[in-house]
C-alpha cells in the first residue's frame, strides 16, 4: 500500500502548480475582463499581448498601462493533516502602439506571462519526512517590440521578446528535530518571437491567429524550456453597441517547463505531462461612456490527472474624454480539485482558489 501512495505522489502534486498555472493570460484589464479572446479586434494597445498585428486597427497613438492584484490559496489535506497556503502579487504591465505611416504601425509590451509562486508542504513524520516544504517561485517578464503591416483588409505582424526570468527556491528542511532554512535565487534571460495575421474582410468581422514561438535558456541553477502556443480569435459586432469573441488555443507543455538544479521536482511541479488547450468566449456592450464587459474561459490542466480549471470575469469601462479610459475588471477562479482515494479513506485532497482585480487606464493621442 505504501509503495501504491509514493508512486502517486508525482501524479497528484503535479496538479498544484498548473492548478495556479505558470501561464498568466491577465495581461491588462480588457484582457482580463474578456477572457483574452479579444485579439481579432483592437480595444486599446494591450491587444499587442495577443495577436499583435491588430494595432493596425488603432489609427492614433494609444497608451495602456494595468495593475493586477492577484492571489491564489491552496489547501492541502495530507494523511489527515490539513496545510493553507495564500499568495497575493501585484502585477503590472505597460502597452504602446503607433502609426508610422498609412500601412505600418509599431507597438512595445512589457508584461509578464509566465509567473508561479507555489509552496507545497512537508511530507511524512515531522522528525523524518519523506518530503521537505518546498517554496517555488519563478517569474518571466517580457519586453516585446513589434511591426506591424496592413494591406487591405489584411494585417501581418513580427515581435521579438526578451525574456527576463526570476527565480527562487526555498525548503524548510527538518531532521530529527533540527530545522535548516535554504534559499536559492537567481536571474537569467532568453529570447523568443511571435508571428500573427489579422485578417478584417468586414467592419463587424475580425479574425486573427498567433503563433508564439518557444524558448530554452537557463544558467547552472535553473533552466527555462518554454513552450510554443498557437492562438485562434474571432469577433464579431451583431450591432454596433454588442462584440461577441472567442479564441481558441493550445500550448505544447508536453515536457517543457522549468527545471532547478539543486530540486529534483519529485512531485512534477514544474514540467507539464501533456499539452494543453484553452478556449475562452466573452462579450462587451458599450452605452453612452459605459463599456460592460464579461467572459469565461476553460484551461486543461497539464499534469497527468488532467481536468479543466474554470475562470469568471466581468469588468467595465469609462471613457472621460476623447483621450482617456479607465477599465477596471474582477476575475474568479475554479481549479480542478485533486483527490486521491484508497477505499472509503481519502489520503490527499488539494484545492486551489484565485482570485484577481485589474485596474487599467488608456490614453489615446489626438
Amino acid at each position: 500500500m505504501s509503495r501504491q501512495i509514493i508512486s502517486f505522489f508525482p501524479l497528484f502534486f503535479s496538479s498544484s502548480l498548473f492548478a495556479t498555472g505558470l501561464s498568466f493570460s491577465e495581461s491588462s484589464a480588457t484582457n482580463t475582463a474578456l477572457a483574452s479572446a479579444n485579439g481579432a479586434i483592437a480595444l486599446d494597445a494591450s491587444v499587442l499581448a495577443l495577436a499583435p498585428s491588430s494595432i493596425t486597427q488603432l489609427e492614433v497613438k494609444n497608451i495602456t498601462v494595468a495593475m493586477t492584484q492577484y492571489s491564489v490559496t491552496s489547501d492541502y489535506e495530507i494523511f489527515s493533516k490539513v496545510s493553507q497556503y495564500e499568495k497575493k502579487h501585484p502585477i503590472p504591465s505597460f502597452f504602446i502602439s503607433s502609426p508610422l505611416s498609412h500601412n505600418f504601425y509599431a507597438g512595445f509590451g512589457l508584461y509578464s506571462r509566465i509567473a508561479a509562486d507555489i509552496s507545497v508542504p512537508e511530507i511524512g513524520p515531522s522528525f523524518l519526512p519523506l518530503f521537505y516544504e518546498t517554496r517555488v517561485s519563478p517569474i518571466v517578464l517580457s519586453a516585446v517590440p513589434t511591426l506591424a503591416y496592413r494591406w487591405g483588409t489584411l494585417s501581418v505582424a513580427a515581435s521579438v521578446e526578451y525574456m527576463h526570468a526570476e527565480y527562487e527556491l526555498e525548503q524548510n528542511r527538518r531532521r530529527f528535530g533540527h530545522d535548516k532554512h535554504s534559499r536559492w535565487k537567481g536571474r537569467d534571460n532568453g529570447w523568443s518571437g511571435a508571428l500573427s495575421l489579422t485578417w478584417k474582410p468586414r467592419s463587424d468581422l475580425s479574425f486573427a491567429v498567433k503563433h508564439q514561438y518557444g524558448s530554452d535558456f537557463g544558467d547552472h541553477q535553473a533552466n527555462f524550456d518554454l513552450p510554443s502556443q498557437t492562438s485562434f480569435y474571432f469577433s464579431w459586432l451583431p450591432t454596433d453597441a454588442w462584440t461577441i469573441n472567442a479564441s481558441v488555443s493550445e500550448t505544447m507543455w508536453d515536457g517543457k517547463g522549468i527545471h532547478y538544479s539543486e530540486y529534483n521536482d519529485p512531485f512534477g511541479l514544474l514540467v507539464g505531462e501533456r499539452n494543453s488547450k484553452r478556449v475562452a468566449l466573452s462579450s462587451s456592450y458599450q452605452w453612452g461612456n459605459w463599456l460592460f464587459m464579461a467572459g469565461y474561459s476553460e484551461d486543461e490542466v497539464i499534469d497527468s490527472l488532467g481536468g479543466k480549471d474554470k475562470r469568471y470575469r466581468l469588468g467595465m469601462s469609462y471613457k472621460f474624454n476623447d483621450n482617456w479610459l479607465v477599465t477596471g475588471a474582477w476575475l474568479q477562479e475554479h481549479y480542478e480539485p485533486k483527490e486521491y482515494n484508497t477505499g472509503a479513506t481519502q489520503l490527499v485532497s488539494v484545492k486551489n482558489d484565485g482570485m484577481a482585480i485589474s485596474v487599467g487606464v488608456n490614453y489615446k493621442f489626438r
